[in-house]
């Protein structure tokens, strides 16, 4: 933690920041929660994620404009990369996604801009992964008596399903994007 009267730095949810919150600098490598970089950051700095192996998920907000070398180098578990930019970030000239099996980490971008980090430096390594946000959801059936589950691909389930990132409604709530382990454990 950071104390409020230094002058270069903060921090916020454990990770360490510039002192006006525009670049993300550090997240601990032991880390083990998802992380939702707060609005307002524009900058992910070099190896700002580096190592932190246990992270499952990780969402940028829309105010993110670049991500420096190697930002994600070793993020060995991480089953999704949420960007919310419009305009995919600039990357680095080196690899920020350096350890990350892009095969199989989802990267979740605005729907109207899966064809821009098709083609984006850097971003286009998850061609094959690329999927749209969801930004908003119907929430005709909500009060349901059971909580149904849908998958990115549209699959409805009426039981938790396993191992990915899925709309989750509950009776009385309102809907919620939520990545589940294959130990069928929320997040």
């Amino acid at each position: 933690m950071v104390a409020k009267e230094n002058t270069e730095y903060a921090s916020a949810d454990a990770i360490l920041y510039n002192k006006d919150m525009t670049t993300l600098i550090c997240c601990p490598s032991g880390r083990t929660d998802d992380v939702v970089v707060p609005g307002g950051v524009i900058a992910i700095g070099r190896n700002a994620f580096e190592a932190c192996a246990k992270l499952y998920a990780i969402e940028l907000p829309a105010s993110t404009t670049s991500v420096g070398n190697e930002a994600f180098k070793l993020c060995t578990s991480l089953e999704s990369l949420t960007c919310m930019s419009v305009v995919p970030p600039t990357v680095e000239w080196n690899d920020p996604f350096l350890g990350i099996d892009v095969e199989t980490c989802k990267l979740i971008v605005p729907e109207q801009s899966v064809a821009a980090y098709s083609e984006a430096d850097g971003w286009k390594k998850f061609t094959n992964n690329i999927m749209s946000s969801i930004e908003t959801v119907d929430a005709a059936g909500s009060d349901a008596p059971h909580r149904r589950w849908i998958g990115l691909d549209g699959t409805v389930y009426n039981h938790r399903p396993t191992n990915g990132i899925y709309i989750e409604y509950a009776p009385g709530k309102a809907p919620r994007k939520v990545v589940l382990r294959s130990t069928n454990e929320l997040r």
